[in-house]
């Protein structure tokens, strides 16, 4: 159960992250309520982890890509062949469509 809670956390984040105007708005309402110290330096690393977070990648192609390449180390051979095949014809139908 902390598992769950932890990644939904994590996802939470990682959306908040994604949207700079986010980040500025819940920093300028702390600014606003009189925050601590160290409610401030939350902020501060807050800012500091949007600032440094890549931007999004917004084709899904690219996105299914990505994930695939990561999951490579956890599959067996045969579907490490198999996702190369599918590489191939993707970059070919890529190619085709340009």
């Amino acid at each position: 159960m902390a598992d769950s809670k932890e990644q939904d956390l994590s996802a939470l984040v990682s959306r908040i992250l994604e949207h700079p105007q986010l980040v500025s708005q819940i920093t300028q309402l702390l600014s606003e309520s009189g925050t601590k110290k160290e409610e401030t330096e939350e902020v501060g690393v807050i800012e500091e982890l949007a600032s440094a977070q890549p931007p999004p990648i917004k084709d899904k192609q690219e996105n299914r890509k990505r994930l695939l390449s990561a999951l490579r180390p956890f599959l067996s051979e045969r579907r490490r062949g198999a996702l190369d095949s599918l590489e191939t014809v993707a970059t070919l139908l890529e190619i085709t469509r340009a």
